[in-house]
């Protein structure tokens, strides 16, 4: 298990995190995740930014496992404006969008 966590100021802003299949009946993530809010608030963090979750009125597809995780920890749901795409190579940019497509088909 592997979690990414950055501190910025008072704020830890979870990144990334993965973890193995292999004996995932431990639940091990809760305690990954548990020992990086412990680490970041001896640093100085007063604040865990969780980061994305889908909101009660808006369920993305694949979010519902992610968002019941990260619910499980308590605290509040922040709101913010949303976010848009500045595409500087359209070629690229496409590809990019065609390889999401692709995921989000393969994992279905």
């Amino acid at each position: 298990m592997i979690n990414l966590i950055i501190i910025f100021g008072d704020i830890a802003n979870y990144v990334f995190s993965g973890a193995s299949s292999e004996h995932r009946e431990l639940s091990a993530s809760y305690l990954a995740q548990w020992r990086s809010i412990s680490e970041s608030a001896r640093r100085g963090a007063k604040h865990y930014n969780f980061g994305g979750v889908s909101g009660d009125d808006k369920m993305y597809h694949g979010w519902q496992g992610l968002t019941l995780f990260k619910k499980k920890f308590g605290g509040y749901l922040v709101e913010h404006a949303p976010f848009y795409d500045l595409v500087a190579r359209r070629g690229w940019y496409w590809l990019y969008n065609l390889r999401k497509l692709a995921l989000s088909y393969g994992s279905k």
